[in-house]
């Protein structure tokens, strides 16, 4: 009798630890269901949109905006602009520039995020602009044969969900000492 008591409550303890686990899951999912993956160097900087800067796991040092700021100070309660260039450099054609990041929060959490790299290009050939897309490899998209193709046919891949819009654009100098850019753009739809 008494090993079927004791039975009884290691049964009814796995169950109810078990039922507990699959609620904190549950809460887990729903917790972070709207975050959004920011496709840019994601293996670096873990960014989402819809989560604050705090909880990601990058290392990355975002200094308040003050040019775009609409407020005297950084201000957690509404639109703030940040920005980052310490990014690692973008090496092409024996040029180098540096990659510039921003991101716009609504009370701390991030509802926009923008990547830009500028280069030149002796030439605006399908084999240019492939060896430029190959060297871009902060740009996560690029690694998909249908983002490459858009880019190479319309110089812009742009998605819509019902939550959010990201765009990838190649603007080509129209002269010849002009810079061409990359750049990356996600935000959250209002």
């Amino acid at each position: 009798m008494k090993t079927i008591h004791v039975a009884l409550i290691l049964l009814v303890g796995l169950l109810t630890t078990s039922t507990n686990c699959q609620n904190d899951n549950e809460v887990t999912t729903t917790v972070h269901s709207d975050r959004i993956k920011i496709n840019y160097d994601f293996e670096n900087l873990r960014l989402f949109l819809n989560s604050t800067v705090t909880e990601t796991k990058s290392r990355i040092d975002w200094k308040w905006d003050h040019m775009n700021s609409r407020n005297g100070s950084p201000d957690t309660t509404s639109i703030e602009y940040f920005e980052t260039r310490a990014q690692p450099y973008f090496k092409f054609d024996d040029q180098v520039t540096l990659p510039a990041l921003s991101i716009v929060t609504d009370k701390n959490k991030i509802i926009e995020f923008y990547a830009a790299t500028i280069f030149t290009l002796a030439k605006h050939d399908k084999e240019t602009i492939i060896a430029v897309i190959d060297s871009l490899n902060s740009y996560d998209l690029l690694n998909q044969t249908e983002v490459q193709q858009a880019i190479l046919e319309t110089s812009r891949y742009y998605r819509e969900t019902e939550n959010f819009e990201e765009e990838l654009r190649l603007d080509l100098a129209e002269e010849e000492y002009e810079y061409s850019r990359m750049s990356y753009e996600i935000k959250i739809k209002k």
